[in-house]
């Protein structure tokens, strides 16, 4: 009887141990999920950062100016600056509205907050999940080493 319950104790601790290298296993694609979106996030921040120092660049432009304006990567197209003071900004659908400068950089500085503060929350909770894959690591360790 008591070769059974040792028998019933190292499968239960074998299916423990099996049931961690899976968790672990979650974790560890949860951990590169966060951490290729905390990437993305600081892309668009770079990006949107472009952006305003462009905004704030563009009100020492004169109209009439020449520009090359991007159309792609490396694809420019010849303009003529008309108002260095209004922009058409897309707010979705399809749809742009005449904004200042200031306004539109106003735009820009709340989608940065936005960002930042998904950044925050994500970060805190990469930490949360790679502090519980080591933890398990530890656990696991401590069992193979018995």
């Amino acid at each position: 009887m008591g070769k059974d319950k040792e028998v019933k104790e190292h499968s239960h601790e074998q299916n423990e141990l099996q049931n961690m290298y899976i968790e672990l296993q979650i974790l560890d694609q949860q951990i590169k999920q966060a951490q290729k979106q905390l990437e993305h996030f600081e892309q668009q921040v770079g990006e949107l950062a472009v952006t305003v120092e462009a905004l704030d660049s563009l009100k020492d432009i004169k109209p009439g100016t020449r520009l090359l304006v991007p159309l792609n990567s490396g694809i420019f197209v010849e303009a003529e600056l008309k108002d260095n003071t209004n922009l058409k900004v897309n707010v979705g659908a399809n749809i742009n509205v005449s904004k200042t400068v200031d306004e539109t950089k106003k735009l820009i500085e709340e989608q940065l907050n936005e960002i930042k503060a998904y950044r925050e929350k994500l970060f805190i909770k990469l930490q949360t999940l790679v502090a519980r894959a080591q933890s398990i690591e530890r656990h696991v360790s401590e069992h193979e080493a018995e």
